[in-house]
C-alpha cells in the first residue's frame, strides 16, 4: 500500500524510536458538509501525486468499509464519469440507506480506522450520541476497458527536505454525534479529538506534519477530493 496512506502510523513508529515528538491536536472544527453534497475530484500520479493523469477516461468507484466482511470490497457508495485528464464530479447519496447496515463502526472509530492506528494507541475517546452508526468511504478505485488502479485519497505537499500529508475522508453519521477525547499513541505524542459530526456527511480531515512530526485530526469543509493510483 502507498506510504502516504500508512503515513500518520509511520510517524507514530518514527516518534516511539527517537522519542522526538511533541502532542499534536485537533484544527478548528467547521460545519459538516450538506447530506447529498457534489464533490469535485482530481485523480494524478507520481510519487508527489503531481503528474499527469495517463490512464485515461473511465468510471470513479467510492467503497466503504465492510466490516461484516474485510477480505472483500467494501460497498459501493457513489460511482462517477472520469474524464481524460482524471477529473470529475461525484454525488454522495442523500441517506446511506442499506449501506449503513453493512458497518457496526461508530464515529468514535473513525480517527483510528482512518489514521490505521488501532493496535498502537490507547483510546479515551468518548462520544455524545452512543448509538451512531458511521459509514467511512475508505475505499477508491478506477476502472476503464483498458484495465483499473486501486486508489489512494491523499495530497502530499513538500516542506523543507520532508512533507506533510493531507486524506480528506467523506464520513456520514446517522445522527449529530460529537467525539471528544485522546489518542495517546507513545509517551511522547498524544492526539486531542474534537469532532463534533452532523447528521449526514461530514468530511474528516487528517493531518500529518513529517517536518513538524505531528498529525492532527479536524472536520474540514472541503468539497473535493484527490487520488492518486495505489501503486505509486
Amino acid at each position: 500500500m502507498n506510504r502516504h496512506l500508512r503515513s500518520a502510523a509511520l510517524l507514530v513508529l518514527v516518534c516511539a524510536l527517537l522519542s522526538a515528538c511533541g502532542s499534536s491536536g485537533a484544527g478548528t472544527p467547521t460545519p459538516a458538509a450538506i447530506p447529498g453534497t457534489t464533490l469535485s475530484f482530481a485523480l494524478e500520479e507520481g510519487a508527489l501525486g503531481n503528474s499527469a493523469w495517463t490512464y485515461g477516461a473511465g468510471t470513479l468507484t467510492l467503497r466503504g468499509l465492510d466490516t461484516t466482511n474485510t477480505s472483500v470490497p467494501g460497498p459501493v457508495i457513489a460511482t462517477a464519469s472520469v474524464n481524460a485528464l482524471g477529473m470529475g464530479s461525484v454525488s454522495l447519496p442523500g441517506s446511506a440507506g442499506g449501506i449503513v447496515a453493512k458497518t457496526n463502526l461508530s464515529p468514535k472509530a473513525a480517527p483510528q480506522v482512518i489514521g490505521d492506528l488501532s493496535s498502537s494507541c490507547l483510546s479515551t475517546v468518548t462520544e455524545s450520541a452512543p448509538g451512531t452508526q458511521a459509514l467511512l468511504v475508505t475505499g477508491a478505485d478506477f476502472a476503464s476497458n483498458q484495465g483499473g488502479v486501486a486508489l489512494n485519497e491523499v495530497t502530499i505537499t513538500p516542506k523543507g527536505s520532508e512533507f506533510v500529508s493531507t486524506r480528506h475522508v467523506p464520513v456520514f453519521v446517522t445522527q449529530d454525534d460529537t467525539v471528544s477525547g485522546s489518542l495517546k499513541c507513545s509517551s511522547k505524542i498524544t492526539i486531542s479529538l474534537d469532532l463534533p459530526f452532523k447528521k449526514g456527511w461530514n468530511m474528516l480531515l487528517v493531518t500529518v506534519d513529517f517536518a513538524a512530526g505531528t498529525f492532527a485530526f479536524s472536520l474540514d469543509s472541503g468539497t473535493s477530493l484527490h487520488y492518486i493510483p495505489e501503486t505509486n
